[in-house]
């Protein structure tokens, strides 16, 4: 998991230990299901949220692939049916007191070509901190996963986006 998964709002020193602390058990969900394609194939039901809360669960991880969604356009405009789709899944996991991590996956494609998703990976990332900056502090954030670069690049690139 990246090393900067919470921005903190908070003026107490503590907050993100708390907030780490709150986070307890987690579980992956929604990576493959077809619900990014068609919200009527999605195998993960609202039911579900429900399950894994009663199953003990505090936090579920949502794996987003954002770069099949660019509209190809100069500024990598995000479909905005993906939008609604991760809507949908934060609004389930926290109507269910889940805590959601939202994962952005997409470290086969940045190992290849680091400088080359640069562009793409930055305007997608400030699209959703643009689009997610009203949800609770219950929605934090993973910038990249297994990050597989040299860590020098990755630092910058990870500065950067967090920025």
């Amino acid at each position: 998991m990246s090393c900067s998964v919470f921005a903190q709002t908070s003026k107490d020193k503590n907050y993100a230990f708390k907030q780490n602390a709150k986070m307890g058990r987690g579980l992956n969900i929604i990576g493959y299901d077809p619900i990014w394609d068609d919200f009527s194939k999605a195998r993960m039901q609202e039911k579900h949220f429900r399950l894994i809360k009663i199953a003990g669960f505090n936090n579920v991880r949502i794996k987003i692939s954002p770069f099949r969604f660019s509209m190809k356009d100069a500024n990598y405009t995000i479909d905005p049916k993906f939008f609604t789709t991760l809507d949908w899944i934060i609004k389930q996991s926290l109507k269910n007191n889940l805590m959601t991590i939202v994962d952005f996956h997409e470290h086969i494609a940045m190992e290849k070509d680091p400088l080359g998703t640069k562009p793409m990976f930055l305007a997608m990332w400030r699209q959703i901190a643009a689009h997610c900056k009203n949800y609770p502090d219950d929605v934090v954030f993973e910038i990249a996963n297994d990050p597989n670069m040299k860590p020098e690049l990755w630092n910058q690139i990870h500065k950067e986006a967090y920025e």
